[in-house]
C-alpha cells in the first residue's frame, strides 16, 4: 500500500510539475531535498504523541493532508505553495506510514503483518511512478490527471486500512 504508492508516484513527479511551470532546476532540487529532509519531523510525531489519540485519528489526519498536499500541487508555478505542498506531503507521509506500520504490528502476534506490510510499502513504491505515467495525459504538460488520481488512491488506501486501524484501536481500549 504504501500510502499510495509513496503518494501514487506524485515524488517521480514532484520535480516535472515545477520545472513544466517555468521553474529554475536547481531551486526544485533544493526546495525538494530540503522537505524530504523535514519529512523527519514526520517521523517524530509518532514518537512524540504515540498513540495518545490513537492510531485511527493520525492516520486520518496524515492522509488529509496528504490530500491537500497534492491539491496544492496544481499551483506548482506559485512558489511558497510548491513548498508548502512539499513540505505537507513529506511530514504527512513519513507520520502517516509509522501509524499505519504500527497498526500492522499489533493486529497480530506472528509478525507477518507487520513483513508483509514492509513488502506492500515497497511494491507500492515500485508502481506508483509506473502507474502515475500510464494516467498523464499525452502530449500535455498537464499533471492534473496524476494529482486527482493520486488522491483517490489515498482515500482508497485509507478505506482499505480502515479495519485494521479499527481493529488495532478496539484491542487497545
Amino acid at each position: 500500500m504504501s500510502i499510495s504508492g509513496r503518494l501514487f508516484g506524485i515524488w517521480a513527479y514532484l520535480e516535472r510539475m515545477a520545472v513544466t511551470t517555468g521553474a529554475d532546476s536547481h531551486w526544485v532540487s533544493q526546495v525538494v531535498g530540503n522537505a524530504a529532509y523535514l519529512g523527519i519531523v514526520g517521523a517524530l510525531i509518532p514518537i512524540w504523541i504515540g498513540d495518545r489519540y490513537g492510531r485511527k485519528p493520525m492516520v486520518v489526519a496524515g492522509v488529509l493532508l496528504i490530500i491537500v498536499g497534492m491539491a496544492l500541487l496544481k499551483y506548482a508555478e506559485n512558489q511558497a505553495l510548491y513548498i508548502t505542498s512539499n513540505v505537507i506531503l513529506n511530514i504527512a507521509w513519513s507520520s502517516t506510514i509509522a501509524y499505519l506500520l504500527a497498526a500492522a504490528a499489533s493486529s497480530e502476534t506472528s509478525g507477518r503483518a507487520a513483513v508483509s506490510a514492509g513488502v506492500a510499502s515497497k511494491l507500492g513504491i515500485a508502481a506508483g511512478p509506473l502507474i502515475a505515467a500510464a494516467v498523464l495525459t499525452t502530449g500535455s504538460d498537464s499533471f492534473d490527471n496524476v494529482i486527482y488520481v493520486g488522491m483517490l488512491i489515498s482515500v482508497l488506501c485509507l478505506a482499505l486500512s480502515w479495519s485494521t486501524l479499527k481493529r488495532t484501536e478496539d484491542s487497545q481500549a
